[in-house]
């Protein structure tokens, strides 16, 4: 992964502009022989074992100022069918394939520099190709931060054409300890049938900032502390 900040030209001199690029290899193996056959032992898909390189390309652009932030990169850049020398694995080409994944970020920090209590919406869209109906999924979140320190915030994301899974409500809150140390929790809530099976998922998040440089500027994502 390769990555790439610049200043902008633009009236705020704290804008800047960055590029990043990445790529990577995947290797795919499926032991297709060592699945015991109950009815049909000359079953074509499971005669051969499948050996497959994926390879992937992704870029993304992302600037930010004092108060903003918006973003969009495509992870998975090189569409690709799980096809082996045989073809078998692609028989199903539907569920068989790597689809593009494009992604758009963008927020905002409301409220005066000195203020308490400052408000941050943003929103994070996510599109798939081969997604039901070509819908996107869209995340919505609603942060306040108080006294520059503590984030608290809800957040809803859409099924993205999904009838059975995908919807949910999250809560969410992420604490600044000292200028390098973070915690934070959140939890996301299921809105669909299958809320019926699980009772959502917690996570806990831990970071540290290494080599802190208290002159630089940090992203609106966070804002800045102390």
């Amino acid at each position: 992964m390769l990555h790439l900040r610049l200043p902008t030209g633009c009236a705020s001199k704290k804008s800047h502009l960055c590029f990043g690029v990445q790529a990577s290899l995947g290797y795919f193996y499926q032991n297709s022989q060592a699945i015991p056959l109950s009815t049909d032992a000359t079953d074509l898909p499971f005669q051969w074992n499948q050996k497959l390189f994926v390879p992937n390309f992704g870029f993304g652009i992302y600037a930010y100022g004092a108060r903003y932030f918006v973003g969009i990169s495509v992870p998975h850049l090189l569409p690709d069918q799980l096809r082996g020398a045989t073809g078998v694995v692609g028989y199903n080409a539907d569920i068989a394939h790597l689809y593009n994944y494009y992604l758009l970020t963008a927020g905002y920090v409301f409220g005066k520099d000195a203020s308490i209590v400052k408000v941050r919406p943003s929103v994070l869209l996510k599109y798939q190709q081969g997604l039901p109906n070509n819908i996107p999924q869209c995340d919505i979140d609603l942060a306040v931060l108080f006294l520059e320190r503590l984030w608290i915030g809800v957040g809803y994301r859409t099924g993205g054409g999904q009838v059975y899974y995908g919807q949910s409500a999250m809560i969410f809150a992420q604490f600044k300890v000292t200028p390098q140390l973070q915690i934070g929790y959140s939890y996301d809530a299921d809105l669909t049938a299958i809320s019926h099976f699980t009772t959502g998922t917690h996570e806990i998040m831990l970071g540290y900032d290494f080599w802190y440089d208290k002159k630089r500027f940090v992203s609106p994502r966070y804002v800045k502390y102390f």
